[in-house]
């Protein structure tokens, strides 16, 4: 459904700046 996907699409977006954070953290480290 066109709200599922709204779902997915959110926490993907949540997840990638996850990664970003985690990333430069990593690199700071």
């Amino acid at each position: 459904t066109e709200a599922g996907a709204e779902t997915v699409i959110r926490r993907w977006a949540e997840l990638k700046s996850v990664i970003a954070a985690l990333s430069e953290w990593s690199a700071d480290a």
